[in-house]
């Protein structure tokens, strides 16, 4: 199974043991700058099933740690906008994205659970609702009414609860013709 790192050097844990270290496969990929490694999946052992955890290494020094679940459960979900502010000129709008994840949070690929969106004060949601994830992540817009006051965004996942995100609405001087 090819892995996608620009380190120089991985090692690769199951269940807190090491059991690959690898080099990337500069021989085949000699044209890249950072070629694939070339993990052996038959190395490591799928009953049971446990977590992976990939350390990445350059000039042997760690600089990156991965944690992924082997629990293939969903175990949280954020709700995020991209801004934190809009005017209240009834145009404004802001993308909010829920991602669903593992408990190290990573995006949970699978997870299609549908996940109900409310929305309170001077705001309204523009997108599906309920919201669907796609590849573990969707998202929707808030586009601000004409006014001013803070808009919350609530989404409510069936078994993992209610994330919330607040969006501040400012006044905005009407336009002069």
């Amino acid at each position: 199974m090819p892995v996608l790192s620009n380190c120089d050097h991985l090692k690769i844990y199951w269940n807190d043991e090491l059991k690959q270290e690898l080099d990337p496969d500069r021989a085949t990929y000699a044209h890249l700058k950072h070629p694939p490694f070339a993990m052996d999946l038959g190395e490591l052992p799928l009953n049971p099933w446990g977590d992976v955890k990939i350390e990445g290494y350059i000039g042997g020094k760690l600089v990156k740690t991965l944690m992924l679940s082997g629990s293939g459960k969903d175990a949280d979900f954020k709700v995020t906008a991209d801004d934190s502010e809009l005017g209240g000129d009834g145009r404004d709008a802001t993308r909010v994205v829920v991602k669903v994840t593992d408990e190290y949070g990573n995006f949970r690929p699978f997870a299609t659970a549908a996940i109900a969106l409310s929305i309170a004060g001077p705001g309204e949601i523009i997108g599906e609702n309920p919201l669907v994830p796609f590849g573990g992540a969707a998202a929707v817009w808030v586009r601000a009414k004409e006014g001013a006051g803070p808009v919350e965004l609530t989404a409510t996942h069936p078994f993992l609860g209610k994330r919330s995100t607040t969006i501040r609405v400012k006044p905005v001087a009407p336009e002069l013709v």
